[in-house]
């Protein structure tokens, strides 16, 4: 009996093995595969004597470092944005309350990229071929603009303060929004515009990082957080109430003057800082300007296709 179930044996750790064999070279062939594809990718890729394509980003917030990180192995990248960092943006405005909290949230450019030359500088126009700022032109292949948007300014707000006002302004969106610290420990009467995520969660941090503030949200929808579920908004809303926060709601800010802040409905807030939460604005001012004004939209967003190129852009195969 036991001579009979050797042959067995055998035959199944030869049957084993040879699958094993066969899956193996598979492997191999599918790997020798794969890196003859990216061979001619590259090849293909190579454009005169440079040889890699020169890709040129604006934005170095999560596209735009996701992005860079992604192609600098296959490209000759630039990444271009206002400050030498990425932020990490949910965690932010913890930095307003406190200050030693953003080192948690900033993460230099510098420790993000092996090769990735990165430039600080403003945008102040694209041509079809290169990126123009105030102290250069960088040419490219491909383009990415990953630039964003920030708070606006309410038009209610003067073009000029007189310096003698105690009321300051600031947006929720500001770089290094923790230099603003010491204007929330001087304010005894803050007025946040806007209570939707960044404005509830401004009002949040204040409230756990200062005593003796007193809060005011205006907010022009009928519910606070208006794209969240009810109960959600409901207990925001009790919390920021049971803290002495005054909540108006269905109310637009659109008056300023002397430290007080009249609504629509002809409410008067007194406030010594008034922080900006709202009206969000695409960062496209470089493009309003030249050539690719007409691929704007009426509210400053880039008109794109299925595949989020620039509508009727061709690039330039000279």
């Amino acid at each position: 009996m036991a001579q009979k179930r050797k042959p067995i044996l055998f035959r199944l750790f030869f049957a084993i093995y040879w699958i094993g064999l066969v899956v193996l070279f598979g492997s191999f062939k599918w790997l020798l595969y794969l890196v003859e594809i990216k061979r001619k990718i590259r090849a293909k890729l190579s454009f005169g004597d440079h040889p890699k394509p020169r890709l040129v980003i604006v934005g170095g917030g999560y596209a735009g470092t996701f992005i860079a990180t992604q192609l600098e192995h296959d490209f000759e990248v630039t990444l271009l944005d206002m400050k030498e960092f990425f932020e990490f943006t949910p965690s932010r405005l913890r930095t307003i309350s406190e200050p030693d909290h953003a080192h948690k949230v900033h993460l230099a450019f510098s420790r993000l990229f092996k090769s990735v030359k990165v430039i600080i500088d403003n945008v102040q126009e694209i041509t079809q071929d290169s990126v123009i700022t105030a102290t250069r032109s960088i040419p490219f292949d491909y383009l990415v603009i990953c630039t964003g948007s920030r708070v606006s300014d309410p038009a209610f707000v003067p073009k000029s303060v007189p310096s003698h006002t105690s009321t300051k302004m600031i947006s929720a969106k500001n770089v290094n929004l923790q230099e603003h610290h010491a204007l929330v420990d001087m304010a005894t009467k803050i007025l946040i515009i806007g209570g939707g995520i960044v404005g509830v969660e401004m009002a949040g941090e204040i409230i756990d990082a200062f005593t003796k503030k007193e809060i005011t949200i205006v907010h022009a929808p009928a519910h606070l957080l208006q794209r969240s579920p009810d109960r959600v908004s409901q207990y925001a809303q009790r919390f920021l109430e049971a803290h002495n926060a005054k909540v108006f709601l269905g109310e637009k800010v659109v008056r300023y003057e002397d430290r007080t802040f009249t609504t629509d409905k002809g409410s008067k807030i007194d406030a010594d800082l008034a922080i900006f939460c709202s009206g969000n604005v695409p960062n496209s001012e470089f493009l309003r300007e030249g050539q690719f004004a007409d691929k704007l939209d009426e509210r400053g967003f880039i008109k794109v296709n299925n595949h989020l190129q620039m509508q009727g852009f061709k690039l330039n195969s000279s």
